[in-house]
């Protein structure tokens, strides 16, 4: 803790904005925290698909054809909370993949919304993926 006191009392400046950061930071993970929102990490996400979590791709077919994740159904743009076939999944973990995460980052927002309690977004999307080296399939 000693050390902390004399690293602002020598680097004023530097010590405000360690400081403004941390806030910085607490303030945006309790927002998004507050807005239902939830990303994974690539090997996160492989967790959860070993708990049996659903991944639905958002991506468009065409891309979905050039690479997707083993064993992702393929839903192009925004889900429909009222398909008898997704609201039985409401109580189950679903990923949602789209290229780059932030198409399913507002998708998993509008989803908790209206009930769904287990949806995350998967961070850095395929691109993320693809980046780790995981494994994908092609059509």
């Amino acid at each position: 803790m000693g050390n902390f006191i004399s690293f602002f009392q020598m680097h004023p400046f530097l010590g405000l904005a360690l400081l403004a950061s941390f806030i910085i930071v607490m303030a945006y993970e309790g927002h998004r925290k507050a807005i239902g929102l939830n990303h994974v990490l690539p090997q996160q996400a492989i967790l959860l698909m070993n708990k049996n979590a659903r991944v639905f791709d958002l991506r468009l077919k065409e891309e979905f054809k050039k690479g997707h994740i083993l064993g992702a159904t393929n839903r192009p743009g925004a889900l429909d909370g009222s398909d008898p076939s997704l609201v039985k999944l409401k109580d189950k973990i679903i990923i949602l993949v789209c290229a780059s995460g932030s198409q399913s980052g507002k998708e998993a927002i509008r989803l908790n919304k209206i009930g769904f309690k287990t949806i995350y977004s998967l961070g850095g999307g395929m691109a993320g993926w693809s980046a780790e080296n995981l494994p994908y399939e092609t059509e």
